[in-house]
């Protein structure tokens, strides 16, 4: 079994006009996974590892099934937005043993 945080993630790199902050929307590691959604944003790689103590804030969240240990799914850049992804919560889901909710950092891989 491989780690999450070893994989090359893919998403689409979103600008917010605001403040200039990128956002990256839909990560998976299949890069198909990510072009079907067919937005106008560039697809750019990304890594995900899990938030440490000594680590900055970090704003991005996503959940880590049992069942598939070794890739993150519905990674958002808010928790209120990962959240949604559970109707009962993912505190409920964390209870039956089917994952739990880790909060993440983003690191844009530089493309070559």
């Amino acid at each position: 079994m491989t780690r999450p945080d070893s994989h090359v993630y893919f998403a689409h790199k979103h600008i917010r006009e605001q403040d200039g902050r990128a956002y990256y929307f839909h990560a998976s590691p299949d890069r198909w996974w990510v072009e079907i959604h067919g937005l106008p944003d560039p697809i750019v790689a990304v890594r995900f590892r899990e938030r440490t103590e000594i680590d900055p804030p970090s704003s991005y969240w996503a959940w880590l099934p049992m069942n598939e240990p070794d890739r993150y799914i519905f990674v958002w850049p808010s928790e209120v937005q990962l959240d949604m992804c559970f109707p009962y919560g993912p505190k409920a889901e964390e209870n039956r043993g089917r994952g739990r909710k880790v909060n993440l950092i983003v690191e844009e891989i530089p493309s070559p």
